[in-house]
This record gives C-alpha cells, structure tokens and sequence, in this order.
C-alpha cells in the first residue's frame, strides 16, 4: 500500500449547517480514522451553500492539525455546492465569481492534485451538458428548462433542479444547443482537465495509479434502470465527453461524487469507476446532530 484515501460527497447539507454541526462532523471523522488516512477528499455535493463548504474543509483540516493528525484534506465541487443565500440578478457572473474562490483556495483538488511517483489524484471541474439525456425525444428548450413537470403540477410543486434558481439564466430556456450555459461549461472544465493532465504528462513519468475525481458522472454506467422516472433528469447527470478525455489521457481510474443506488464499482475498457456517495449523512429524528454512514476508502 502506498496511500489511503477515503472520499466523501453528496451529503447534501443544508445551507444553514452551524459551526457547531461542522465541527461536530469533523470530530466524527476523527474518530472513525483517526490518523489512518494520508488524504480525505470531499467530491462535491457536500453543502448547499459555497461558504460552508470552505468553513467545513478549513474547519477540519485546522482539526486535523489539533489533533496532532497527519491527514489532508482537498475537496472538489459539485452544482450545488454553488448555491448561495445572496439576491443575485447575473446568476452566471456570480457563478464564476464562486468558481473563482474555489479555484483559489489551497485544499481545492483542481488546483493542488496529489502527485506522487506511483499515484496521481487529479480533481477534474465537471458539468453536464444533456448528453446523457435518456427520455423521450424533446426540443432543447423543454430539457434546458430543467422541469418536466406538466402545467397542473407546477402550480403546486417546485422543480426537482435548484440549478434554476441560482446557475441557469433565462436566456438559456430559448437558445440553440451550443449557446446554453451547461454545454459551454462542460466545454471549459474539459479544456482545463486536459491542459492540466498534457502539462504533468510532459513533466513527470506516468504513475500506477492515474486517479481522477469529479462530481458527475462520465457515462451511463451509474444510471438507473428506471428509464421512465429518471430519464429525463440524467440530462442533467453529466457529460460522456469527460469519459473521452479521460481515456485520450490514460486514466485509470474516476471516482465520481454524484449518488447512484445502482452500481458501487464497475471496470470498463481498462478504467475502474467508483462512486464515492456517503450512503446516510442526516439530521436524526429527535435533533440536528448530523449522522455521517458509510465512507469510500481505497488503498493503492
């Protein structure tokens, strides 16, 4: 064995999370681990709120080094790790100005992969794009919207997708597929996966293990059976051209953060995909502690 990792995503946190639940999680964490890992890695989805998501990973990592605890912390993003609590009127602008903290801050896996000679942790910036779009033939617009709900039950019912209320602009509900704010963004997280993979490529000897770490998924292995209920909503799922980079650039392995209650790993066309979604993170019935379940951990 030559590094310990254990992912953690989709917990799904509320955006009001306190202080005192966050450090409460990290004390869980300690406890569970407590110096056996070399990195822990939150793989999107963890908190409705950007500002939460750095109080948690700060909060832990500054836990860490109490406790005398040797383990890093990075993190990468999901879509709703995005969201936020302000009045905003340009949800794109504010959007790259969230993208723009994360990219900045030291823990953020993007930015600071974890490079050794054997192992390579790469975090990839993922999107989707409706390439995995599975139900019934239907114009861009009625997909773009993000609601496939009918007229009677959106008089009563919110849409399943919050991307709408702090990501997606209206001008994207009309446009053609090329102009929508999902496709070029998944455009531009390809770009930068593959110039950051071409420079270490041409700098230091392929690994062993070449490990990849995203929120959504790179193709249909994680969708459920259930054509009928999810088809429509695995448009918004991911992108299959993350699965083409990653194979014109010999990874070995992804990891994605997004939940999936169908398959745990699968090994596809030499690349070994695993699905880090914690199973149970919740606020019990009788109060607000939060709970974290089951952990992705790997040994290489």
């Amino acid at each position: 064995m030559i590094m310990k990792i254990a992912y953690v995503s989709d917990l799904q946190l509320d955006s009001n999370i306190s202080l005192e639940n966050i450090k409460d999680l990290s004390i869980q964490i300690i406890n569970r681990f407590n110096d056996t890992l070399d990195y822990i890695i939150f793989n999107g989805g963890v908190v409705h709120n950007y500002v939460k998501l750095i109080d948690i990973v700060d909060t832990l990592q500054k836990m860490f080094k109490e406790h005398s605890i040797h383990t890093l912390v990075r993190f990468n993003v999901g879509n709703i790790d995005y969201y936020y609590n302000d009045v905003v009127i340009d949800k794109v602008g504010k959007f790259y100005e969230i993208d723009k903290v994360f990219k900045n801050h030291r823990l953020y896996l993007p930015r600071n992969p974890i490079i050794t000679g054997s192992v390579w942790v790469m975090g990839c910036d993922t999107w989707y794009d409706y390439s995995l779009y599975r139900g019934k033939p239907t114009t861009l617009q009625k997909i773009t919207l993000k609601d496939n709900r009918n007229v009677f039950t959106k008089m009563f019912t919110k849409s399943r997708n919050s991307d709408n209320m702090y990501i997606t602009d209206l001008s994207d509900y009309c446009y053609g597929l090329s102009d929508t704010f999902d496709i070029k963004h998944t455009d531009e997280c390809v770009e930068s996966f593959r110039y950051m993979c071409d420079r270490y490529d041409k700098t230091i000897a392929q690994p062993i293990h070449k490990i990849v770490c995203g929120y959504f998924y790179s193709n249909h292995l994680y969708l459920s059976d259930d054509v009928k209920r999810d088809g429509y909503y695995d448009a918004f799922s991911g992108s299959t051209k993350f699965d083409e980079v990653f194979k014109s650039r010999s990874v070995t392995e992804y990891v994605s953060g997004k939940s999936s209650s169908y398959r745990t790993h699968v090994l596809k066309d030499g690349v070994r995909y695993r699905n880090s979604a914690t199973t149970f993170c919740k606020n019990t019935i009788f109060s607000d502690k939060l709970v974290l379940g089951d952990v992705l951990v790997v040994d290489y």
